[in-house]
């Protein structure tokens, strides 16, 4: 069924540069920033099959939390904490110029544990990844990447959007967050 708002799938660019893409769409956004009411980041989730659980940077610090989390309980994920938390990720990914502008943002991605994987399967596989590939020539298909458990975070994250979409209210940060006042400003326009 239709939902009451409208969705938008955005590709941006230039991450790496300083979020560019994705500051270029909140200073020229195609649905007023006051009526946006989520952004859901997806980036570089590595196919390595069906996650058993979800890490989902900064949806806590969302009136959507409960949400979250009833999707993660109905997809069978459990929400893992962000095991790169300390590196500053959340203020580094596109979903931070959104955040700075009010709307409620927060990454999405599989966790640790794999179905029928060793307990250090991911954790070896994402270290792996990021010392020999990321950001260099090697940053490129393998044909051993397991891309099932795409459907599973896909069905989490339409979980989230859909509830979030035939809300009646728009979901903002919590009190105290440090997004909270970019919100109010926002909805005040």
């Amino acid at each position: 069924p239709k939902p009451k708002r409208s969705a938008i799938f955005l590709a941006v660019t230039a991450e790496e540069k300083g979020l560019l893409g994705s500051k270029h769409y909140t200073r020229s956004p195609l649905i007023p920033l006051s009526k946006t009411a989520l952004n859901l980041n997806v980036d570089m989730i590595l196919p390595l099959g069906v996650p058993e659980s979800v890490v989902v940077t900064a949806a806590d610090r969302t009136t959507i939390w409960p949400t979250v989390k009833a999707a993660a309980e109905k997809n069978h994920l459990e929400i893992e904490v962000d095991q790169r938390a300390h590196l500053g990720i959340f203020y580094r990914s596109d979903h931070f110029s959104m955040a700075q502008a009010g709307v409620p943002a927060f990454s999405v991605a599989a966790g640790m544990k794999i179905t029928g994987k060793p307990t250090d399967f991911a954790t070896k596989a994402h270290k792996d990844f990021n010392d020999k590939a990321y950001h260099s020539p090697q940053d490129e298909f393998q044909p051993d990447w397991d891309f099932s458990g795409f459907v599973v975070l896909a069905e989490f994250m339409l979980g989230v959007a859909r509830d979030v979409a035939n809300s009646d209210q728009l979901p903002t940060w919590n009190v105290g967050d440090e997004f909270r006042l970019a919100r109010e400003k926002c909805e005040a326009k």
